[in-house]
């Protein structure tokens, strides 16, 4: 008779996105930061022979590609993989919009791992949805505080004050 204890037991992998880091939002478009984890839940390490993926935010497809060989995750241990993107609000539709303004959004991560094992190769397939936290960092580059003035710019503000444009010869007040 053989206890698990006696031989590791395969208890799957978990893909899982990490929180989007939004590090500048404007009325066009977003600068983000985008990935997931790799968590090995098992008794034993393996190493990624190449790892295919997807990921969706709020349906609409942002990045996909491959990473090849070379990670190595060890026992109950675990791996981010993290994209800097840029993204233009005007391809990815309004949802995306209002998930990165708000708290959460929808991130899907797809795809399949090749992953080499004490008992050979094996390909894992991943497919798995979640409401993602957004971490808003401090915004900069294309973000002005409410009341500030950005020469040569379109600046629009979510505040309650009055919409501006910023030209060469000064704002224009369109609440008047």
């Amino acid at each position: 008779m053989a206890f698990s204890g006696d031989f590791p037991v395969y208890r799957g992998l978990d893909f899982a996105p990490v929180p989007v880091e939004a590090k500048s939002l404007s009325i066009g478009g977003a600068e983000i930061s985008l990935g997931f984890a790799l968590r090995n839940p098992n008794g034993f390490a393996f190493t990624l022979d190449r790892l295919a993926y997807s990921l969706e935010l709020a349906g609409f497809p942002v990045i996909k590609g491959e990473i090849g060989e070379g990670s190595s995750i060890s026992a109950r241990g675990e791996k981010t993989f993290v994209f800097p993107l840029i993204l233009d609000f005007f391809e990815t539709g309004a949802a995306v919009a209002d998930g990165l303004n708000g708290a959460a959004l929808d991130v899907r991560i797809s795809g399949e791992a090749e992953i080499a094992t004490p008992w050979g190769r094996w390909v894992v397939a991943f497919d798995r949805t979640a409401k993602t936290p957004v971490r808003k960092s401090s915004l900069s580059a294309g973000s002005v505080p409410a009341g500030e003035k950005e020469r040569g710019q379109t600046t629009f503000l979510h505040h309650n004050g009055p919409a501006r444009f910023m030209g060469e010869a000064g704002g224009t007040d369109f609440a008047s």
